[in-house]
């Protein structure tokens, strides 16, 4: 989020991104991924991942004097999300780890994303977070059947 903000405030780029994080760390929704199984992870749990507090972050962001350029959207994402102005987005990266929340995302995100626009997924093939892989491949799978698949080195590409 910073590196970014850094990066459209030096090149004067009046994009912003914008951070979404409950800064509360997993919620019940976890227990979906713990039945999915996959490698373990310490933070693969109720209240994982909770350590970064949204006052530590924005205390960061104004530091540096990247307020305009890296909004905080603070709380699970079946509320922020609902909430949040309509716009479009060109870039989105998802580091949200389990499977409700790729689902929310994506099913909030693909369709405001512009054309050409990329989505990033963090933790997709990540052993530890097989619900990452489901959510992704059922909403491809449901959403966009007219969408090829490309094998490339080793990489799926869409």
């Amino acid at each position: 989020l910073i590196p970014t903000a850094v990066y459209l405030r030096q090149n004067r780029l009046f994009n912003r991104i914008f951070g979404f994080d409950s800064f509360q760390g997993f919620d019940r929704s976890i227990e979906t991924d713990l039945r999915l199984g996959g490698v373990d992870d310490c933070e693969k749990r109720e209240g994982g991942f909770g350590q970064t507090s949204l006052s530590y972050v924005a205390e960061r962001i104004r530091a540096l004097g990247l307020h305009y350029f890296a909004p905080l959207k603070s709380g699970y994402f079946a509320s922020t999300l609902s909430l949040t102005e309509e716009r479009m987005y060109s870039f989105v990266h998802l580091d949200c780890d389990i499977y409700s929340s790729y689902q929310q995302c994506l099913a909030y995100f693909y369709p405001r994303v512009s054309y050409g626009g990329v989505i990033l997924f963090d933790e997709y093939n990540d052993p530890p977070w097989p619900g990452c892989n489901m959510a992704v491949d059922q909403f491809l799978a449901e959403y966009l059947e007219g969408l090829c698949r490309i094998e490339c080195d080793g990489y799926e590409k869409y």
